[in-house]
């Protein structure tokens, strides 16, 4: 179960095969049993853990239990997680995504994007994740949420009509009270706006672009409404 929190420039933590593979390539800077530094300015991992060993410049065995991650802008901080070094190293040496993805990404993770610009390009891979933004979501975030079921947590203003843009398998929308929420998309597949928590002066609006998937809205104590598409609507 992994916990990343983003930085102000944005974070990724979708990588392809290359990508995993360049990695492997970056030069072994400060090191140590309980840290190491993999770096090709500015580009640059950190991790921490315990009985770290090395091999052929490169970590080779014991735990790592965090790390920061950064493609020249702010790093992302990633906790929670208990991964071989190993395994680790295997699957980033060889460009093994679904096992990179399997060992940090495998359980219930949070996305903690709070202070992200929004240009985020996120995976939760499998099991039950959570996305956390304030007002900062937009059309520029990219959100795969994988298998399970996978939440985008809102908590701030949405004026206008917000796309979801490029959000997929994120089965619920949870809309925190003290703000305005207003969304229109096309929903193609089963999604539920929770709104239920909303006070009285907060407000929610949801319409679905045609989309043939079922939206069902659960309303609280604001002004809601929700806008149907051919699908079979629930509010």
């Amino acid at each position: 179960m992994t916990t990343i929190v983003g930085g102000a420039s944005g974070t990724s933590n979708s990588f392809d095969s290359d990508s995993l593979k360049a990695i492997a390539s970056w030069s072994l800077g400060s090191h140590s049993s309980t840290q190491f530094t993999l770096s090709d300015s500015p580009d640059y991992l950190t991790a921490q853990g315990t009985g770290i060993g090395y091999s052929s410049n490169h970590p080779s065995s014991g735990t790592i239990t965090s790390l920061s991650y950064s493609t020249g802008g702010d790093a992302s901080d990633w906790s929670g997680f208990n991964v071989s070094v190993s395994s680790a190293w295997n699957a980033i040496s060889s460009g093994d995504v679904n096992s990179f993805d399997n060992l940090f990404f495998g359980g219930n993770d949070t996305f903690n994007m709070q202070a992200s610009n929004g240009q985020d390009y996120l995976q939760g891979g499998a099991g039950n994740d959570t996305f956390n933004y304030t007002g900062n979501f937009g059309g520029f975030t990219h959100i795969d949420g994988g298998t399970g079921t996978d939440t985008l947590n809102l908590n701030g203003d949405y004026y206008g009509y917000n796309p979801l843009g490029y959000v997929t398998n994120v089965e619920i929308i949870k809309f925190n009270p003290g703000h305005y929420y207003s969304f229109a998309d096309q929903v193609n597949s089963a999604l539920t706006v929770d709104a239920s928590s909303l006070q009285a002066g907060d407000s929610a609006n949801f319409e679905n672009l045609g989309g043939s998937g079922v939206l069902t809205m659960n309303g609280g104590a604001g002004n809601d409404s929700l806008i149907s598409g051919p699908g079979n609507d629930i509010f």
